[in-house]
Parts: structure tokens; sequence; C-alpha cells
């Protein structure tokens, strides 16, 4: 790998259709893009050589994605709103480049600070909720959760990766999360919907909730703030 690579971050949504597309699938739209955008994407050493990119936190799938990352390697510098131009141009209806900017040498990448994220999650018509029922859920000392490990399967305190949790729309049944997600905790969305329905003796049933993340979110000491 060379070391004098310009690094680069790119914020994307991945909306509509494409919310049912994996991650390697949308890797291999971003290779083939740069590829046809005539990007100078720098390759990874080897006898495999790849291209140098990284997404900071794969999207589920069936999620859609406002605020999503990745980082990529350029053997030249360019304009960052040359790269968002060219590749927005190839790009299949579903997936844009927001914003792009050049990161500074010693930056971490956006996989190793993502430690949170937030999402809108939009309820069905029947959940009748109220913010109170999401405040006695919040009360809670611990939320148990069976989560399967590389392993076993072990029981898991998921309270202290859940931050906050609002009507966002309460009218429209729209609610907002702020939780831990990232490489070193990780709780996912509709494991807090799944408790929280269980809390106020309803059944989640998950085809009929739509998640969207908005950001992936990095610590600072003010609390959190977007990559």
């Amino acid at each position: 790998m060379n070391n004098e690579n310009i690094k680069y971050r790119l914020k994307f949504e991945k909306i509509m259709r494409l919310k049912f597309i994996g991650h390697l699938d949308l890797l291999d739209i971003f290779q083939r893009t740069i590829n046809r955008a005539g990007l100078p994407i720098a390759y990874s050493q080897g006898f495999n050589p790849h291209q140098l990119m990284s997404f900071a936190l794969p999207l589920t799938l069936g999620f859609e994605g406002r605020g999503e990352y990745i980082d990529i390697e350029l053997t030249e510098e360019r304009d960052t709103s040359i790269i968002k131009e060219s590749l927005n141009k190839s790009f299949p209806e579903g997936l844009l480049i927001i914003s792009a900017r050049k990161l500074e040498k010693g930056e971490k990448s956006g996989a190793s600070l993502t430690e949170g994220a937030l999402y809108d999650v939009i309820v069905p018509e029947d959940f009748k909720i109220t913010q109170k029922d999401i405040d006695g859920f919040l009360n809670l000392k611990e939320i148990k959760i069976m989560k399967k490990g590389k392993k076993k399967t072990v029981e898991e305190d998921i309270r202290p990766d859940i931050y906050e949790i609002k009507f966002f729309d309460e009218e429209r049944q729209r609610i907002q999360m702020l939780i831990s997600q990232g490489s070193m905790r990780n709780v996912k969305p509709e494991a807090v919907m799944t408790e929280i329905c269980k809390f106020v003796g309803r059944e989640f049933i998950f085809h009929k909730y739509k998640f969207i993340r908005l950001e992936l979110l990095k610590r600072t000491d003010s609390g959190f703030a977007a990559l």
C-alpha cells in the first residue's frame, strides 16, 4: 500500500429499490462506477489486488440509509466536486453521493470511528404506543436479549446501548432512536423495537416497520457528531 495515496470520505444515501441489494453487491457497484468515472483509485498489493475502499458500517438488507459513509483512496488528488459529480452520473437510481471531503493525514477510518447511529422507524398505524410507554421502557435498568455469537447464543443487556428514543412525529407514529452501533458495541434497531413491543404486550412483526438509518456517528467530548 502506498502511503502517498490521498484518502476521501464520501457520504451517500442508499434508498428506494437499492435498499434490497446486499453489501457485496453495493461494493461491486462502487467498484464498477469508480472505474467508469475514471477516478485514479488505489489498489492493494499482492496476488489479488483490490480497490482500496471501506464502508463505515454495512447497512442491514431492506433498510434505507440516508447518511452512509465510504472511505476511498486515490493515487492522485481530485477535487471533491469532481468525485461527487462523476460518480453520481453513473450510479443507479437510489444511490447518491451527498458530500465528499479529503481526509487529513492521520485521520481514523470511518469504520474505526463509528460508535453510534441515528434511526427513524416508521411504525404501523395500529402501533398505539405513546411517549409515556417509551419513557417507561427507558426506565428499565436492564433489557436482556439472547444474541447469537460465532460459537453460541449468549444473554446480553442492551440497555447501555440505547441512548435515546422519542417520537419524532407522534401523530404519524414515527419513532427516532439513537443507539450504539460500530465494531465495539452494536445493537440492532429491530431488536430494540422487539423489546419495546414486548414491554407493552404486543407482537413485533418485522415487515410492518420501515427502518431508515439517518446518520452514522462518532463520539466527541460533547456527545455524538457525524463522521
